[in-house]
């Protein structure tokens, strides 16, 4: 599961997650509203989409003839400006594994697409790569600037998403769980250029 807080509405939110520009900013190609495109080990296949549109959430049903990703997103209004979305993934198929794969690496698009577009323009630049335990997860977060003109986000292990406002993390009890012994923690800086 990823737990990701951004400065959104819940509403703002649950319409950016049913419109077609969610699954094309995890990578894929949106044919028209019921069919996806992607590559299979180089190989384009299309697959249908199922949608399932409640009031606090979103269900995308990703499904090709060689196996299937389901998303779901639930979205929590935390207060008037901002809301959590906890993302469960499921697949089934060699497809589905690659789907799961391509939509837990491209993630971090979407809460980039939600902060700032269309609003502003920004430099993505990608600051470290490394494996860490909890310890020193908190003393990287001691060392960074606070600059309120720049936004970090944490990928830790490749799914939990931490947005990083005016040097303070925004983050649930999860991140201690994520780095208990070890784990691999890519940090990316955010400059916006035009608003």
């Amino acid at each position: 599961m990823n737990e990701i807080t951004l400065l959104r509405r819940a509403e703002e939110l649950i319409l950016m997650l049913s419109k077609n520009d969610f699954l094309e900013s995890l990578g894929f190609t949106v044919v028209d509203n019921d069919t996806f495109e992607t590559t299979l080990l180089g190989v384009k296949i299309r697959g249908k989409i199922i949608r399932k549109i409640e009031e606090n959430s979103v269900s995308l049903l990703l499904h090709t003839k060689f196996g299937s990703c389901k998303i779901d997103v639930g979205v929590i209004p935390l207060d008037d400006y901002s809301s959590r979305i906890k993302v469960n993934l499921s697949s089934w198929g060699l497809a589905g594994k690659v789907i799961k794969n391509k939509v837990l690496s491209n993630l971090i698009n979407f809460v980039i697409k939600a902060e700032f577009e269309p609003t502003s323009r920004i430099q993505k630049k990608l600051k470290l790569k490394l494996y860490t335990n909890y310890k020193g997860l908190l003393k990287l977060l001691d060392t960074l600037p606070k600059d309120e003109s720049v936004y970090y986000f944490l990928v830790i292990n490749k799914s939990y998403i931490v947005e990083i406002v005016n040097g303070i993390p925004l983050y649930g009890d999860e991140i201690k769980k994520n780095c208990e012994d070890v784990c691999y923690i890519e940090l990316y800086e955010f400059k916006p250029t035009t608003i």
